[in-house]
């Protein structure tokens, strides 16, 4: 309709970016007249961290965890541990680690020895932070299906993410 529904101007510190972001959302929520209330629009936003410079580790960690390279592979770990030491709650970072692990052991890279308890430990983690969370059920997912053989489970893993974040 070109109709303009919501125009704000926001000028914060950068150390404010993920709250504003949050308001952001609540606002055009609120402009569309959605059903969101507070608690789902919580938990929109519950597997993020608080802190920017951590979150923005943590996306250059998955951005290098998707070139699959066993070089860009390990950067990856190095972006996930750097926003860990920033925020130690960070819950995705702990599975961004997890997956990391399980793809380079998937993809030959290390041997599954040697990753198989970084993968399991990193992933236990995120999932003793925050269990609600659909992304860390996918991690879940992924390493039950790759490294421990458990379609089953790993389907229902994903059934329990997919109704935690349609």
């Amino acid at each position: 309709t070109d109709k303009i529904i919501l125009a704000r101007t926001y000028r914060r510190e950068f150390s404010d970016l993920i709250q504003v972001q949050q308001e952001v959302a609540q606002q055009i929520s609120e402009a569309l007249n959605t059903n969101l209330n507070k608690t789902s629009m919580e938990k929109f936003v519950l597997d993020r961290t608080p802190n920017p410079e951590a979150y923005t580790y943590y996306i250059e960690g998955r951005y290098a965890q998707s070139k699959r390279t066993h070089a860009s592979m390990q950067e990856a770990i190095f972006f996930f541990n750097k926003a860990i030491e920033i925020d130690t709650g960070f819950a995705l970072a702990y599975s961004g680690i997890g997956d990391n692990y399980t793809l380079l052991i998937d993809n030959g890279y290390i041997s599954y020895d040697s990753g198989v308890n970084l993968a399991r430990n990193a992933i236990q983690h995120a999932f003793l932070i925050d269990p609600e969370s659909a992304a860390i059920r996918a991690s879940r997912a992924l390493f039950m299906s790759s490294i421990e053989g458990k379609r089953a489970d790993a389907i229902k893993e994903l059934q329990l993410s997919l109704k935690l974040s349609p």
